[in-house]
C-alpha cells in the first residue's frame, strides 16, 4: 500500500468488525460462563468498535475542501475522544462493582501468557503508530492509534489480573481494582485529550 495512513485505515476497517465480533463471543462466553470479567471487557470492545468505525467512516466520506475536510475530522477525532471517555468509564466503574463483590478472577496460565504478549505487543505498536501519525499530521490516523493505545491500557489491568490470578496466592482483587483505575484513568484521560484538541491546538 501506498503509505502508512492508508495502511492503518485499511487494517482499521479490518479490525471493527473483529472487536465486534469479540464483543459478541465474550458475552456469549460471559452468559455461559457467569463470568462478568467478560461481560467488562466486551463492553469496552464495543466502544472500541465504534471508535474505529467512526475512524473510518470519516476516511471514506467525499472529497471536500481541505477547511471542510479538516472541520469533520476535527469533529470525528472529538466523537471519538468521547467514546473512549465513556468506554473508560464504565470499565472503571465495573471493576469497582467486581471488588466490591469480592469476585476473584481465575484464568490458565497459558491463556494469560498470551494475554500477556498481546497487550505488550498491542501497547508498543500503537505508541509508535502515534508518533507516525504525529509525524504524518494525520489526524484520523493519530485518533485509531490514540484508540488502540487506550484499548492496550486497558488490556493492562486485564493482564495484571490473568498474571496475578495464578502467580499470586492472596486475594488479588483489591490490586486488581487499583490497576484498573490507574488504567481506566489513563484512558479516560486520553479520551479527555482528544475532546479539548481544539482549545488545546
Amino acid at each position: 500500500m501506498r503509505d502508512r495512513y492508508t495502511r492503518c485505515m485499511y487494517f482499521t476497517r479490518i479490525a471493527v468488525p473483529f472487536n465486534a465480533i469479540l464483543a459478541l463471543a465474550r458475552i456469549i462466553l460471559g452468559v455461559f460462563s457467569l463470568s462478568f470479567i467478560l461481560f467488562i471487557q466486551a463492553l469496552f470492545n464495543i466502544g472500541i468498535a465504534l471508535a474505529k468505525h467512526t475512524a473510518v467512516r470519516t476516511h471514506v466520506m467525499a472529497p471536500m475542501s481541505e477547511a471542510e475536510q479538516q472541520a469533520v475530522q476535527l469533529k470525528s477525532y472529538q466523537s471519538i475522544g468521547w467514546m473512549i471517555v465513556f468506554s473508560s468509564g464504565t470499565f472503571i466503574l465495573l471493576c469497582s462493582v467486581l471488588t466490591f463483590s469480592n469476585t476473584e478472577i481465575k484464568y490458565d496460565p497459558h491463556i494469560a501468557v498470551i494475554i500477556a504478549t498481546v497487550t505488550f505487543t498491542e501497547l508498543v505498536l500503537s505508541i509508535q503508530g502515534i508518533v507516525n501519525a504525529r509525524k504524518d499530521k494525520k489526524l484520523i490516523m493519530e485518533a485509531v492509534k490514540l484508540t488502540n493505545f487506550s484499548s492496550a491500557l486497558v488490556s493492562l489491568a486485564m493482564t495484571q489480573a490473568a498474571l496475578l490470578s495464578f502467580t499470586y496466592e492472596g486475594n488479588v482483587v483489591g490490586y486488581n481494582m487499583i490497576s484498573g483505575l490507574i488504567f481506566g484513568s489513563l484512558s479516560v484521560f486520553i479520551g479527555l485529550y482528544m475532546i479539548l484538541k481544539k482549545r488545546l491546538a
